[in-house]
């Protein structure tokens, strides 16, 4: 049986059996075979440069790039190479990579949303493609996302009423 994401994906995550590093490393090989493009390789393990705020998006540990793409991350490496522009505006050079200071106890709320996430083969997938199964206030789906300068305080008020009334009309149709 196949059992629901309990945990943020990060980069280490997206290839079974390497590290956050592993698939910084597999990725700059596969663009510079597929496009052409080296990447500074010896900068992952000394990132300079204006710092990327790490978010949770879909489930997903991610940091965004001025140039408007986006890479994993992970807190065990935080270093972060964007695989759109090269880093272009940083030479070229990987960046670091902020996470929160409390990062744990904000996976740990966003990990208490509901979510349908059969779709998808792999975990990684499988979170990506989750749907909210809480909708607030008509306005969206209850997904599992954080954005820089939330607080845990914050996303609590944001669900835990949401939560506890899905719950009771889930006992209600028992």
């Amino acid at each position: 049986m196949v059992k629901s994401v309990d945990y943020i994906i990060m980069a280490k995550h997206i290839f079974p059996g390497e590290n956050a590093r592993g698939y910084y490393l597999r990725l700059c090989d596969e663009v510079k075979k597929i496009r052409g493009i080296a990447f500074d390789i010896a900068s992952l393990d000394n990132p300079s440069g204006a710092a990327v705020r790490a978010r949770i998006d879909q489930g997903r540990w991610i940091a965004d790039c001025e140039c408007g793409g986006a890479s994993f991350v992970d807190p065990d490496f935080q270093s972060f190479m964007c695989f759109s522009c090269g880093n272009r505006e940083n030479g070229g050079r990987a960046r670091p990579v902020e996470f929160p200071a409390d990062r744990a106890a904000i996976e740990a709320v966003i990990l208490a949303r509901p979510v349908n996430d059969m779709a998808g083969l792999t975990d990684t997938d499988r979170a990506g493609m989750a749907r909210p199964m809480i909708i607030v206030d008509g306005k969206g789906g209850l997904a599992r996302n954080w954005l820089p300068g939330e607080t845990v305080a914050d996303l609590r008020e944001q669900q835990d009423d949401a939560i506890a009334a899905w719950k009771k009309e889930l006992k209600k149709r028992k």
